[in-house]
């Protein structure tokens, strides 16, 4: 296993107990290997839907289901959708702390495993350590939820890579809530290389533009800077089990966010195991919460009642002619209208949907806060 900086001397971390009844999420020495959870906190990964359809008398969202995890029911609210984007697919809920879920779709394959944080992890309950790994290893931490993802491209992707965080339908806002949304994406900026965001076109110049030069509201983080951890395993060696905490050097870490765009091969061979974690947003209440300065808010005061949607994508250069596709400084748009939105958002280039190649959609929504989306579709 190596790290983005594979000649980086890795330091030594603490090693927390084992015992065979607690195989915590591990932090391991240089020379130990990791240890994922034990299985006897797992229950299924993801279901699939059953044939009881949700009729128009029944709740929009997904609701209370039997397929979530009986070890964590505060997180029952919390409905999670995976959409491969493959033919005769249909979306797979992911049940989050439990085993990882296999996702394949047409650009690469692997697994990939949500953490939420349980209402135990903030009691002081020493009893916590030895029955649950998983509340113990969210105990030490101020994080509200980590996914961890490990995967094999099936073919190079033809553009940067992209986390994005988007919603379907524009939302308004006043002049007061405009300013405090922009004083959040400042601050996510300053600390995110690579970061661009859109409030998005309305619905209308969607339904006029039939050449998809349009952007939903969204958020949209480059994968090289954005995921707190990546390690690159070579095919003769052994990828890290999900379900351990990832060690990645900090002058890595360093490296590829200053770097930015390019920092990483994205190539066929090795294995990409990544983790993004965060401390601001607890989906089972659906609130924000740690953002200095700021007193914690509703989801919905923002999005009303729309999901929130994860989307993995690259963003890949319409052909032009005399233009080299793989230039990294080739701009996507060409047009003295797209030239001016671009410098008028200070981010180059726009994320028009025809310019995007949408890899997965992991769609988030929330029992009593959202309705419509995958879930409505959903059959429990």
């Amino acid at each position: 296993m190596r790290s983005f900086l594979s000649k980086t001397k890795r330091k030594q971390h603490p090693v927390a107990p084992v015992t065979s009844d607690s195989t915590l999420i591990h932090v391991a020495k240089q020379d130990e290997p990791v240890l994922p959870l034990n299985n006897k906190h797992f229950v299924n990964a993801s279901s699939t839907p059953s044939n009881h359809s949700i009729t128009e008398d029944e709740p929009e969202s997904c609701g209370q289901s039997p397929d979530t995890n009986p070890l964590y029911p505060e997180l029952d609210p919390v409905c999670i959708l995976l959409d491969t984007l493959t033919p005769d697919s249909s979306p797979t809920r992911v049940i989050p702390n439990a085993q990882p879920t296999p996702v394949s779709c047409d650009y690469f394959s692997g697994e990939m495993l949500l953490l939420l944080r349980p209402d135990a992890a903030d009691v002081n309950d020493p009893a916590n350590n030895i029955h649950d790994p998983i509340t113990n290893y969210f105990q030490s931490r101020q994080r509200q939820w980590e996914f961890q993802f490990q995967l094999k491209f099936k073919s190079k992707p033809q553009g940067p890579l992209y986390l994005g965080c988007e919603v379907d339908v524009p939302f308004e806002l006043g002049l007061m809530k405009r300013v405090f949304v922009n004083t959040i994406l400042s601050m996510i900026k300053r600390v995110n290389n690579g970061f661009h965001y859109s409030f998005g076109d309305d619905v209308h110049t969607r339904s006029l533009n039939n050449a998809g030069t349009y952007e939903k509201t969204h958020l949209a983080f480059l994968v090289d800077t954005s995921m707190d951890r990546i390690l690159i395993t070579p095919p003769h060696e052994s990828p890290p089990p999900l379900g351990s905490e990832l060690y990645e050097s900090e002058a890595s870490i360093s490296q590829r966010r200053k770097t930015g765009r390019n920092s990483i091969d994205w190539n066929t061979t090795d294995t990409f195991t990544m983790c993004l974690y965060s401390a601001y947003v607890d989906w089972k209440s659906w609130r924000t919460c740690n953002l200095p300065g700021l007193r914690p808010f509703a989801l919905s005061s923002i999005l009303g009642d729309r999901p929130i949607t994860l989307c993995t994508y690259a963003l890949v250069p319409p052909p032009t002619d005399g233009d080299d596709n793989n230039s990294s400084s080739r701009r996507l748009t060409n047009t003295k209208k797209d030239k001016r939105k671009s410098r008028k958002a200070k981010e180059a280039p726009p994320h028009y949907r025809r310019d995007m190649e949408i890899y997965t959609r992991l769609e988030f929504s929330h029992a009593t806060e959202s309705k419509g989306g995958m879930a409505r579709e959903y059959h429990r």
